[in-house]
């Protein structure tokens, strides 16, 4: 009876280490096959498209349908009314530019994500 026992269990073990063992090499051969993305600074091209678009008129009106200068009177205004501050992560500005052209172009909001 000793016997029978030893060798179910036996068996049991046997089944869970291989059970375990093609679980590892399942989810690390899924794991290396991912596809890495390339690295790309999204906090600079934010920065850099604001600065683009903030900087020259002909890219203002383009993208937000309106000057720089309303542009800037309109930031303004909303700071001066308590609307809306800048926070840790973003500027009136950003925030303003991002309505604007979501408004002004009739897009989505995962467009100005990408």
């Amino acid at each position: 009876m000793d016997s029978i026992d030893n060798e179910n269990k036996c068996k049991v073990a046997i089944a869970g280490t291989v059970a375990t063992g093609t679980t590892v090499v399942a989810t690390t051969s899924l794991l290396l096959n991912i596809p890495m993305e390339p690295y790309t600074n999204k906090d600079y091209q934010r920065e850099k498209c604001m600065e683009d678009i903030l900087t020259s008129d002909e890219l203002c009106c383009a993208n937000l349908h309106m000057g720089m200068q309303p542009f800037h009177r309109l930031c303004l205004l909303v700071r001066d009314k308590g609307l809306m501050q800048d926070g840790k992560n973003f500027m009136v500005e950003e925030v303003m530019i991002r309505f604007l052209h979501l408004m002004g172009h009739n897009v989505r909001h995962k467009v100005l994500e990408a």
